[in-house]
């Protein structure tokens, strides 16, 4: 017969053996990624491909600035660079702590490209386009999903964009000639500062300091290389947008000299087409 000193021992044991096992470890608050914009300017490589007979380059147009609505301390017109590109991150991402990942609706702020050369579109006149955002044209499946490193520190991401554009001929100011829609998708890498350009323009509470004291919140994507479709009407182009964050503000003369370069660098496309037309 066992005595009951041991019983218990053995019973004690065991039970302080489950104990360990079922105990979870030690936990950590999940990361997060807070709301805010990001700020894009378009690199060379970004084409328009229709059945690739017509290929053309494609420049983006600073928007110069931008009123961002929401939280504090935004509320205002901020100098937005050279950004011609800005996306609405409108949800706070938190890690899930199984797949280490999380989603975050998107939204197209601002968009202004337009096409080196002259192209041709069924139904409209021969001549130099721009995409322009539609209003209110974002549609709800235009979504980011952020997976984090185990430092938290960085990561992937992967994003679906769907919008409507304006189709505008001659510059993003002019006669809308058609509405279309974009679709892209992209992957990349992000991290809690800029990746790239060094000179990465930063605005507190839109990009900078989301959390308004720190970088633990932050996001900042890498080059990024997106592809897709442009449809208008039954016409379907493809499209590639390559981009990068925008860069420092320029002084006041630089932005005009940077917008008067690209639309006498369009204009010049232009104009030497039909001189070799006629």
């Amino acid at each position: 017969m066992i005595p009951r000193s041991i019983k218990k021992a053995v019973i004690y044991g065991v039970v302080g053996i489950l104990t360990i096992v079922v105990s979870p470890g030690p936990s950590r608050a999940e990361f997060v990624v807070n709301p805010g914009w990001d700020l894009f300017r378009t690199l060379p490589g970004t084409t328009l491909d229709f059945q690739g007979v017509d290929i053309t380059s494609l420049v983006g147009v600073p928007a110069g600035s931008f009123f961002f609505t929401s939280p504090p301390p935004v509320n205002a017109v901020r100098n937005t660079g050279d950004a011609d590109t800005i996306i609405h991150r409108l949800d706070q991402v938190v890690e899930d702590p199984v797949t280490h990942q999380g989603t975050t609706r998107l939204a197209v702020e601002y968009l202004a490209l337009c096409t080196t050369n002259s192209i041709s579109i069924p139904g409209l006149p021969t001549g130099i386009y721009c995409e322009t955002l539609h209003p209110g044209g974002t549609h709800p499946s235009s979504l980011m999903t952020i997976t984090f490193n185990p430092d938290g520190k960085g990561g992937t991401f992967t994003s679906h964009l769907d919008f409507d554009v304006d189709i505008r001929l001659g510059s993003p100011t002019g006669v809308i000639e058609a509405t279309g829609e974009v679709v892209l998708d992209g992957a990349g890498n992000w991290a809690r500062d800029p990746i790239q350009p060094p000179d990465a323009l930063k605005i507190l509470g839109v990009n900078f300091h989301l959390n308004g004291t720190d970088n633990s919140t932050d996001f900042w994507p890498g080059q990024l290389s997106e592809t897709g479709s442009l449809t208008v009407g039954t016409t379907t182009f493809s499209v590639k947008h390559v981009v990068e964050s925008a860069g420092a503000v320029p002084e006041p003369t630089g932005l005009v000299l940077l917008g008067t370069g690209v639309f006498l660098g369009i204009g010049g496309l232009a104009w030497r087409r039909g001189k070799q037309v006629v």
